[in-house]
């Protein structure tokens, strides 16, 4: 019989306890499939075979987990991509197994701790020195980077919390590819369905748009000035309530000189 840790500071955990009760108790068999899968979430159809859902149910409850960074969307799958448990690997470490403990005991005649405690190992801290070193350098210069991502963002929510992701992403990937692929993603049209800028970035879901388009597709062409041909039906049509975040994007890499790329998944009407 399989299992799997569940730490205590879950009762303080402010993500976990805004969730309603049903969706509580699906995140938790969620973590009994992923124990049953080396640390990965089945396929949705698995998933609702095993929750006894349907797909619209299982969909509608994957982006609230996800929104909640209770899950995270990472590569593989016969998709491109599956869903994980949010820190899976660190939490659930491989244990020793009790017969090598009962052999300890009975060498040593003394009380065996069952499981290390949760502290970083050597790779980790390496990591975490070049990350460190990583953010000095884009600290001092991520401001305008930042605020053009802010602008182009739908959803105004954390913005203190969405800078610090910034920093973070800008560790391992550029500004330009981030903006780019986050003119060309799919958001939804209900608001609360989009993700906070944090929680976007933290998941890193601009990889999810150049995974689905390609970085050829995601930059489309340009429009380079108000006063170029094909400004007044981007505006027209980028004014409709879904889409006034492209626009104001648009806009404002005019104003500052900067090419604005047009996603080519948005034709002109």
């Amino acid at each position: 019989m399989k299992w799997f840790r569940l730490y205590s500071e879950v009762l303080h955990d402010h993500k976990v306890q805004s969730l309603d009760g049903d969706t509580f108790k699906a995140w938790v068999n969620l973590l009994c499939l992923a124990s049953q899968n080396d640390g990965h979430l089945p396929s949705v159809d698995s998933i609702c075979f095993n929750l006894r859902m349907d797909k619209h149910g299982v969909e509608t409850l994957l982006e609230r987990l996800l929104n909640a960074t209770l899950i995270d969307k990472v590569s593989g799958g016969s998709s491109g991509y599956r869903y994980a448990p949010h820190n899976w690997n660190k939490r659930q470490y491989k244990s020793d197994t009790s017969t090598e403990r009962v052999k300890r005991f009975r060498e040593r005649s003394e009380t065996v701790t069952v499981t290390p405690p949760d502290t970083d190992t050597d790779t980790e801290q390496i990591q975490k020195q070049k990350d460190i070193s990583r953010t000095k350098q884009v600290r001092s210069g991520h401001k305008e980077s930042f605020e053009k991502f802010w602008s182009s963002y739908p959803r105004k929510v954390g913005k203190g919390a969405a800078e610090k992701s910034w920093i973070k992403a800008l560790q391992s990937t550029e500004a330009d590819t981030i903006i780019a692929s986050l003119v060309a993603y799919k958001f939804s049209e209900d608001v609360n369905f989009i993700p906070h800028p944090a929680t976007w970035l933290n998941q890193r879901r601009w990889e999810d748009a150049m995974e689905m388009k390609g970085e050829t597709e995601i930059k489309g062409f340009f429009i380079e000035s108000k006063a170029a041909s094909n400004y007044a039906p981007w505006k027209s049509y980028f004014e409709r309530a879904a889409l006034k975040f492209r626009l104001t994007a648009l806009e404002n890499a005019m104003d500052s000189k900067n090419r604005f790329p047009v996603p080519s998944e948005f034709p002109p009407p």
